[in-house]
């Protein structure tokens, strides 16, 4: 009665949005009379048939909220016959309409109310994607390239009326739907008997997905944001195909591959070679942004042009570059290369096709360890450097030092104890020279981490990090 009422040409448009909610109400009632296992084949047509309808009658900025309450209880349903099942709502169905929020959510005005229509589409269309890959078909992941309009920002071509911005909230809410999918699945297993089986292939299947997400959203360490600094001062507009959204995506991104690697360490053996190989092409891919032969060059041409690069800048040479690479950033930089210090095996035959020797692989982690490096140095210079070292992502540096000391000793543990030593005494300099408050726990607090980073490195006796596929030369054995 209430679909026919919602259906009836001559009614207002408050009227029906009272009807969809009241639809949606009793079928909330409903749900949870009949239980999960009850036959859920009338309620969930009506359902979509509701849903459907709203998107046609309705403004769709007034129903996109209630519709997105009811999404996560549209499920896939079968119908067993005398021969194979009939999909009467089938897994496609579900990602059709996840994606018709995805594609409609932009003309929600509210920030708060796009996240929230994004992030219940998405969450259902994980899910989607992880209940094919358990079923033996290809996950749907990339189904997403199906909005021309994303690939078009994705390639910083304008669109007509959906802001640049919305590209970045979409990866935004598909990294957090692909973490809290991880988080259901654990939850469900943790009430009553855990069946390790099932758990164990949900969250094989979970990392295969999380990995095509990635592969979606790694561009974004290639988007520009605006330099800030620089279009305050010549007053420039804000108008761009960019916005500053995107470090913040960039550091969710990064988030998102420890996430993953972490889950395959403790996966272990069960986790395939194939998948491993996959997250380390994705670590590379990173490598070769962050860390450069560009960067080494440009340490080489700042110890003898510094000056004049820095009188160069202050005539506005440079002042056309409005934008930056989001990689550009310190903070991304160190949190990358963090990444790098605890999860990159640059040994591992899981990077035979990116690194072919060992000298090649040493070569890349001495990059890493030189860019740290460069970066102390810079920050102990002086009173003013020491100040904003944490824009410089200095405590995530001597982070990263420790592990790459604690993984690969047997090469790089005493060049790391010798800078700590240097930077060390640089700092405590500097720290005789101020009395402000928030400058004292600015420095302190480098010390004080540079003293436990020194003695964790100091008690290391054996590596025990080291992975059995990695060389014996980097566990320091003859």
């Amino acid at each position: 009665m209430l679909f026919q009422i919602f259906g009836m040409k001559e009614i207002n448009e408050e009227e029906r949005l009272a009807a969809m909610r009241a639809f949606m109400s009793i079928h909330c009632i409903q749900d949870q009379a009949m239980g999960i296992y009850s036959d859920r084949l009338v309620p969930q047509n009506n359902l979509i048939l509701f849903i459907n309808q709203a998107f046609v009658t309705l403004p769709v900025e007034q129903c996109l909220i209630q519709v997105a309450f009811i999404l996560p209880k549209v499920r896939e349903v079968r119908m067993q016959g005398q021969g194979s099942p009939e999909q009467v709502m089938s897994i496609k169905n579900i990602v059709d309409l996840s994606l018709n929020l995805v594609n409609q959510a932009y003309k929600l005005s509210a920030l708060a109310d796009r996240f929230y229509v994004l992030l219940v589409a998405l969450r259902k269309f994980v899910w989607c994607s992880l209940n094919q890959a358990l079923d033996g078909s290809p996950p749907n992941i990339f189904d997403i390239y199906s909005l021309a309009w994303f690939v078009a920002l994705w390639n910083d071509q304008p669109v007509e009326v959906i802001p640049a911005q919305y590209k970045e909230e979409l990866c935004m809410t598909l990294i957090e739907a692909t973490l809290q999918v991880r988080e259901d699945i654990l939850f469900s297993q943790s009430n009553g008997a855990v069946d390790k089986t099932l758990l164990s292939l949900q969250l094989q299947h979970w990392v295969s997905v999380t990995l095509e997400v990635a592969e979606i959203v790694c561009k974004c360490l290639d988007w520009k944001s605006p330099n800030l600094r620089r279009k305050q001062k010549r007053g420039a507009s804000a108008a761009s195909n960019q916005s500053d959204f995107g470090i913040t995506v960039s550091k969710s991104f990064l988030l998102l591959i420890e996430e993953v690697s972490y889950q395959i360490e403790l996966l272990g053996n069960e986790i395939s070679k194939k998948t491993k190989t996959r997250v380390q092409a994705q670590m590379f891919e990173v490598f070769k942004r962050v860390v450069t032969d560009k960067e080494e060059d440009d340490a080489g041409e700042s110890q003898h042009d510094s000056a004049e690069n820095e009188i160069q800048d202050k005539k506005g040479k440079r002042e056309d570059e409005e934008f930056l690479k989001n990689y550009e950033s310190p903070q991304i930089k160190a949190a990358s290369i963090l990444i790098f210090a605890k999860h990159w095996k640059p040994f591992d035959s899981s990077n035979k096709k990116n690194i072919n020797t060992e000298e090649d692989g040493v070569n890349k982690i001495q990059q890493l360890v030189n860019y740290i490096f460069k970066m102390l140095d810079k920050v102990s210079q002086s009173k003013s450097s020491t100040i904003d070292a944490k824009n410089q992502g200095t405590w995530t540096h001597l982070s990263s030092l420790y592990y790459l000391g604690t993984r690969f000793q047997g090469i790089f543990q005493e060049h790391i104890k010798k800078k700590l030593k240097e930077v060390k005494a640089q700092f405590e300099k500097i720290s005789r020279k101020i009395v402000m408050e928030n400058e004292v726990r600015v420095v302190q607090g480098i010390l004080d981490l540079i003293h436990v980073v020194m003695r964790f490195q100091s008690s290391q006796e054996d590596d025990t990090f080291i992975t059995e596929n990695e060389n014996s030369i980097v566990c320091g054995q003859e």
